[in-house]
């Protein structure tokens, strides 16, 4: 019921003024910090009179937030997919990376082991975020077990104490960037840690404002407003056979 009051009122206010309104985005530190920039400045070039919400969430808040419909549009990593109500759709594929303080024995070295990055002491994400488990995996498989030494949900928290020198860091490629990360060294890794899948996600059966199909698609050309709500009307027509 609650979720038909507010479609009613977005249905009325796409008639009084179909071109304003707000745009409320959930995401994660990383995507907020290193993925979304680019896109929500061209949408604000081409809809300044739509204003832009940014709530900056726990990967695990951004599915309760869209359930909850206090944003019209989720983005995070491991948290989105299977999510009865909600629809997920890629947004971009990503690797981590290893860092390590200047001066570091791994520093400038090539086809470094994960053998050798498990000797340190680790500083990468917390359990079941942001590609943590692809990170696990890749020691699993070598049977390592590897010293965390802290883990955090904020991948500049990660690189602040990688500097500080607690340990080698794990971090979402991303958000490394040589030119602005001074003290900081990228490694070159033997063995790729395998890739990991950011997703955002809509809220089914919410009616939504024609710019909000324009953001996704400027996220993800292949994401039309059609083939949402035709994988809305698919699912709508799987949950009816059960």
């Amino acid at each position: 019921m609650l979720l038909e009051i507010g479609n009613i009122r977005n249905v009325a206010s796409t008639f009084s003024n179909g071109q304003s309104g707000t745009l409320k985005i959930a995401a994660t530190h990383t995507q907020s910090r290193y993925a979304l920039p680019k896109y929500l400045s061209e949408f604000r070039s081409r809809y300044d009179d739509v204003e832009i919400v940014l709530l900056q969430a726990h990967p695990r808040e951004v599915p309760t937030l869209l359930l909850s419909g206090e944003c019209d549009i989720g983005f995070a990593t491991d948290t989105l997919d299977d999510v009865p109500d909600l629809l997920a759709f890629p947004f971009y594929s990503w690797e981590h990376e290893v860092i390590v303080p200047e001066g570091h024995p791994l520093q400038g070295r090539e086809n470094v082991t994960l053998q050798e990055v498990a000797q340190c002491p680790l500083v990468t994400y917390d359990q079941g975020l942001t590609g943590r488990k692809q990170i696990d995996r890749a020691f699993e498989k070598l049977a390592l077990k590897p010293r965390i030494a802290m883990a955090a949900i904020d991948s500049d928290v990660i690189k602040t104490y990688v500097g500080l020198g607690l340990g080698v860091g794990i971090i979402a490629g991303m958000a490394y960037d040589a030119d602005n990360d001074s003290g900081l060294s990228k490694v070159s890794l033997k063995t790729r840690i395998d890739s990991s899948q950011t997703c955002f996600a809509l809220r089914r059966g919410r009616f939504r404002k024609d710019y909000v199909y324009r953001f996704i698609e400027m996220c993800a050309p292949a994401v039309t407003k059609e083939v949402i709500l035709q994988a809305e009307a698919l699912r709508d027509e799987i949950d009816g056979t059960i």
